[in-house]
């Protein structure tokens, strides 16, 4: 199982891109959590803004997709991509992972 993390402004957005991706079977699941503040350097200025985060869930083999759906999709010139793997999953759960 895949778990791609990124963060986008406003919730709104996140409500949109993650939505989005789990109609077009980019991900299975996606969980947003709509607001908690990012402190990060740009432009060589600290900032400190609201942001959404969304925890996507996915089979390994549709990593790929979802990243460049993401990339294509997400309204910042830079987005906050992160990626994990899980070795160990409920085998009900990764079994519905891999049909969605």
């Amino acid at each position: 199982m895949a778990i791609l993390v990124i963060t986008t402004a406003p919730a709104v957005q996140a409500m949109k891109l993650a939505q989005s991706a789990v109609e077009q079977k980019k991900a299975a699941c996606a969980s947003v959590s709509p607001v908690f503040t990012s402190i990060f350097r740009w432009n060589n200025k600290i900032c400190k803004e609201k942001e959404a985060q969304i925890f996507f869930k996915a089979a390994d083999h549709k990593l790929a997709e979802l990243i460049a759906f993401v990339e294509k999709n997400h309204p910042y010139d830079v987005p906050e991509i992160i990626s994990f793997t899980s070795d160990i999953t409920g085998e009900k759960y990764e079994k519905w992972l891999n049909e969605n």
